[in-house]
């Protein structure tokens, strides 16, 4: 045990000894690859809501000292659920997860981003659970083409190494086009490598 916990504060101590992290400037240009845990929130149904996965990339081009525009593009494969009656159907869908805002630095460190999303279909509807019945089944969002909503980003930067840096973010996808009670919003977690591409000079 003592010699975890050594370990473990001499990693601490390596990692505050590189914590450089972001520090925001006209024209810097960031690109990072991540991969993505997320689920799909259960507000109005009583429906098993597993954990699923996708990755992605995200570029970052600050605009100021303060943050910058902020592009992600991500592969998914998200749940929705819909209950009326005490019946349930749940769908899965694969998904292009494209999202883009502004993220604000409040330090080095930690950051938060305000993005608009549409979510793209790549294929049909995976059926996971249905007591509806094949003919008599509402349609999810997992049908539809497009699907729009709001994501609210919060980001750490835990350690630094010359051009790369890991990245921990949290975030919440709010949809503005789901179906009558349905769920369909979902929050993540994101594990990512960002590296520092250019400057503008």
């Amino acid at each position: 045990m003592k010699i975890v916990c050594t370990l473990l504060l001499v990693s601490l101590q390596f990692i505050s000894l590189n914590a450089h992290a972001h520090q925001p400037l006209d024209g810097d240009i960031y690109g990072t690859g991540e991969f993505t845990m997320l689920r799909t929130h259960r507000i109005h149904n009583h429906f098993d809501s597993p954990y699923n996965t996708g990755f992605g990339v995200t570029v970052e081009g600050d605009l100021n000292s303060h943050g910058g525009l902020e592009i992600s593009l991500l592969y998914i494969r998200q749940l929705y659920s819909i209950e009326r009656n005490q019946q349930i159907i749940t769908e899965r869908g694969k998904r292009i997860y494209i999202a883009t805002g502004y993220r604000n630095w409040f330090t080095p460190q930690f950051s938060a981003a305000l993005s608009f999303f549409s979510s793209y279909s790549m294929s049909d509807a995976e059926i996971i659970h249905n007591d509806f019945g094949i003919n008599n089944s509402p349609a999810t969002s997992a049908q539809d083409l497009t699907e729009y909503g709001f994501d609210l980003s919060l980001q750490y930067e835990p350690f630094h190494v010359g051009r790369f840096s890991a990245v921990v973010d949290a975030r919440y996808a709010f949809s503005v086009t789901p179906k009558p009670n349905e769920d369909s919003n979902f929050y993540a977690l994101m594990l990512g490598i960002k590296y520092y591409i250019q400057a503008r000079n």
